[in-house]
């Protein structure tokens, strides 16, 4: 599964995130690439990319994540492993 998230607001994003685990989880799928974007365009860098960060580190439904290699996205993506259902 693939989920990005460019150009959504963070509250968007992070509503996308938790309807695609939950997505996932209720078919059994376990891999996540999860799109976030660098923030190249944004004098802030990317705002989603740390909200994203913090809500992946506290979720009880993720396994584990990490930055993504650099031919799916580097340091704009993760790949994110989800625990199975139950």
């Amino acid at each position: 599964e693939t989920l990005d998230l460019h150009q959504l607001t963070v509250e968007r994003a992070k509503s996308a995130l938790s309807w695609t685990i939950k997505g996932m989880r209720n078919t059994g799928k376990r891999t996540l690439l999860l799109i976030t974007g660098k923030g190249l365009h944004s004098e802030h860098g990317s705002v989603i990319r740390d909200e994203i960060l913090n809500l992946l580190a506290h979720s009880p439904d993720i396994r584990r994540y990490q930055e993504a290699p650099a031919r799916l996205g580097g340091s704009g993506a993760q790949l994110v492993e989800i625990k199975p259902e139950g």
